[in-house]
């Protein structure tokens, strides 16, 4: 039977089911930024040809490719550059139908991995599935037109690659046939709530089409009503090739970029993270006539030949856009120094340590023009919020400030850029830390909190040398800033993420980093699982600066434009009050941690 005519009958049920699972109006991903890569993973059943159609698209022996069941035990990455779409990182993936203990850890891998991808290639052999079905069965006669395809022999394309069919993708319109694939049905579902996209690609093994010619079946089966009345038209994107025919790789990626540009899909499709920018690393306001402090406390985690990855790409950003910087090694034991016990004139001179250190930062803080923007490591924004507030009357000891700075910090700086400007979500989290809070003072109870603090770097923590951001003062800020709040914590650390014990409701708050170590398709999964299973998200730097003070917070956050809940302005508003917290610190000199979360000396965050 001619190849045109035997997939024809072969491949509309496997598009049936998933045409059913993937909605016609699709809502937007969320809003990305920067240049990234586009994530796409190779999903399937074992032994479908995934690894050989990574092989294929990178043009080399990436995976290993074996007919045992289950050759592929991990996800597999491979980056490469899609002319047209631009860089790419690849996904190899486990079976989705794998068995057993083993298998079953695979698949959870896999899952893992397709919270992230902007697009799933659902890789599928036809004729593995004609062979598994019973020959008893109705053959189903699928409607709808199949996609421009032309008739080659065996091992060939199967794809129309002329000039004119490069002008749309091929798209196949079908009517769901829910009596088959129901696990591919469900990865497509899941895709369609995350508003990713889904590719069919059909993998046209030489060996199985001639086995299928052999047993006489050209079917799937899955006769009667179910699915081909009632059932919705929609289009999916589909491509047929054999993987191991030569050029079958390079048809691919030419397919892909038909398929993926904005000219060539429905309009009902999500768009891709590498049309949407997002918002800039920092905002416009301060790209024209500023200066950009960058204030880098270091220690003995601090690598020797490089800035940490925030500092570095902020640095960058700024001279490809043309903004001054000035960068500033903060001496923090000097900083920090100040005797609270001591008369403030007598220790406030330049000579003594700490008035050394806050004169040169001041000296520093005399070069910006009015509106310029202080960032700062996140555990020195005590010092920072302190030394940048209006002096008290009578303070003659340094310079006078001729207009005040905004601050923020790195690690917010990267929160907002890597979640695609999705801040809010993230002051959101403190809000509900804020409103726990008062509940239990309110109970007089300690209320059990279970906290996870995710740290997305990999890095050798010392403890003996300088307390750990992570495992050491961020615990501290929890327990002294929210005080009726019993708190449980535990850590998470490099790409690895607790998925289960969130869907199981294990945690109620996460604690997360500015994310500058994984890539942005991971920051958005991690906080729609946190979403979806009703967990409050915030971040170090922002937990770090309501621990200094909530007013510290307020304005590390107002560079940004995002919309502060009532109930944080209040209570910030109420501390103040209660001690002018902020003034105090300026005046005195000590950590303005002390009345709200009085914490051991900090060193320099590792993100």
């Amino acid at each position: 039977m001619p190849r045109s005519a035997a997939f024809r009958r072969l491949r509309t049920p496997c598009l049936s089911l998933l045409a059913s699972s993937f909605s016609s109006a699709t809502a937007k991903a969320p809003p990305s930024t920067g240049l990234h890569r586009l994530l796409i993973g190779l999903v399937g059943e074992m032994n479908a040809g995934k690894s050989t159609c990574l092989n294929a698209l990178t043009q080399q022996a990436t995976s290993i490719v074996d007919a045992t069941p289950g050759t592929t035990a991990d996800v597999k990455a491979a980056l490469l550059e899609l002319h047209g779409l631009g860089p790419v990182k690849l996904l190899d993936t486990a079976g989705i139908d794998d068995v057993g203990a083993l298998g079953e850890k695979k698949k959870e891998r896999t899952y893992q991995a397709l919270k992230e991808i902007d697009v799933a290639l659902v890789v599928i052999d036809p004729f593995s599935k004609i062979l598994s079905s019973s020959s008893s069965q109705r053959p189903y006669d699928g409607t709808g037109r199949e996609g421009r395809r032309r008739d080659e022999g065996g091992g060939g394309i199967g794809v129309d690659m002329s000039e004119s069919a490069m002008a749309t993708p091929p798209y196949t319109a079908c009517q769901a046939d829910p009596s088959s694939l129901s696990l591919l049905s469900s990865l497509v579902q899941a895709m369609d709530r995350r508003g990713r996209r889904a590719m069919l690609v059909f993998n046209l093994k030489k060996e199985r089409e001639e086995e299928v010619a052999r047993e006489g079946r050209t079917s799937l089966g899955g006769g009667g009503r179910n699915g081909r009345e009632g059932s919705p038209f929609v289009l999916l994107p589909s491509f047929t090739a054999d993987f191991t025919a030569p050029g079958a790789g390079k048809a691919l990626a030419l397919h892909l970029l038909r398929s993926l540009r904005p000219s060539s899909r429905p309009a009902s499709a999500p768009s891709l993270p590498t049309e949407d920018p997002g918002p800039p690393l920092l905002p416009l306001q301060y790209h024209h006539d500023k200066i950009v402090l960058l204030n880098i406390p270091m220690d003995a985690e601090t690598p020797l030949t490089r800035l940490l990855r925030p500092q570095a790409l902020l640095q960058a950003f700024c001279l490809h856009h043309y903004i001054p910087t000035i960068a500033h090694r903060m001496n923090l034991s000097k900083a920090r120094s100040f005797p609270p016990s001591s008369p403030s004139p007598s220790v406030s001179s330049k000579q003594s340590p700490y008035g050394e250190e806050k004169a040169k930062f001041l000296s520093l803080l005399s070069l910006l023009p009015p509106g310029s923007l202080v960032v700062t490591d996140s555990q020195a924004i005590d010092v920072v919020h302190a030394w940048t507030l209006p002096p008290l009357a009578g303070d003659e000891s340094f310079t006078k400030l001729q207009m005040p700075v905004d601050i923020t910090t790195f690690s917010i700086v990267m929160i907002q850029h890597m979640s695609g400007g999705r801040l809010g979500a993230f002051v959101e989290g403190m809000t509900r830390l804020v409103e726990m809070e008062e509940e239990a003072r309110l109970t007089k109870g300690g209320k059990e909190t279970r906290v996870l603090i995710a740290e997305a770097c990999n890095h050798v923590r010392i403890p003996e040398a300088c307390d750990d951001i992570g495992t050491v003062q961020l615990p501290q800020a929890l327990r002294r800033a929210f005080p009726h709040l019993d708190f449980h914590i535990h850590h998470a650390y490099g790409r690895e993420f607790p998925w289960q014990a969130l869907q199981d409701g294990r945690y109620d708050v996460v604690v997360h980093c500015g994310g500058c170590m994984i890539d942005r398709q991971k920051v958005r999964a991690r906080m729609e699982e946190c979403a979806d299973g009703g967990v409050a998200t915030t971040n170090y730097g922002l937990l770090l600066a309501y621990a200094a003070a909530p007013q510290a917070m307020l304005r590390a956050v107002r560079p940004f434009g995002v919309e502060i809940p009532e109930i944080l302005s209040k209570h910030a508003t109420l501390v103040e009050q209660d001690g002018d917290v902020g003034r105090r610190a300026s005046k005195s000199g000590s950590s303005c941690l002390t009345p709200v979360c009085a914490l051991s000396p900090p060193t320099d965050m590792k993100e």
